[in-house]
């Protein structure tokens, strides 16, 4: 990877915090980020912070999360419906945006090369589907990740044939177990 494109990220996260100040992972909910209007800066400051966590977890310790990607990714979904749907066509959009840049997959890694930005990316918005009052929220982020890794083959599938209906159906069947 690229030290240009490693120092262009971290330029752009330094822009975005200063903007935004530090992200405080557990005060960020999808279903507030949707409204009307949308806040994509936020979002994307949210997901870039989550996913370092997420990609972290699954192996990838090398690899590079675009903010403007999620950035663009979020303002490209037109569609305020549930939660659930709409996470399932954001989750569908970032993966067309290609938000990761994996430059090494630890051997040990509970997900392939080919199917981590697919685990991470539903890991993510998992994660910002859940209800999360308070708690540990890097623990609640495992959890988010631990069970996309287990559900890796119907995610797989799913993002596979662009099923919009499976996504949705699996983010609303597990938020509340995260």
């Amino acid at each position: 990877m690229g030290l240009l494109a490693r120092s262009v990220d971290q330029m752009v996260s330094s822009v975005v915090h200063t903007v935004f100040g530090e992200v405080t992972l557990g005060s960020h909910k999808l279903q507030d980020m949707m409204a009307p209007g949308g806040q994509s800066e936020e979002f994307s400051a949210v997901f870039y912070e989550t996913m370092k966590i997420v990609l972290s977890e699954l192996g990838a310790s090398r690899a590079l999360v675009s903010q403007s990607a999620g950035r663009k990714a979020f303002g490209q979904v037109t569609s305020r419906a549930a939660p659930e749907h709409f996470a399932a066509q954001l989750a569908l959009q970032l993966l067309r945006e290609e938000p990761i840049r994996i430059d090494y997959l630890d051997a040990h890694s509970p997900v392939s090369k080919e199917t981590v930005a697919q685990v991470a990316i539903f890991s993510v918005l998992l994660y910002l589907l859940s209800d999360r009052e308070n708690g540990d929220y890097a623990k609640m982020i495992q959890a988010a990740t631990n069970l996309a890794t287990a559900l890796q083959d119907e995610i797989s599938q799913a993002f596979r044939t662009q099923d919009r209906a499976k996504l949705s159906s699996l983010f609303a069947r597990y938020a509340a177990h995260v």
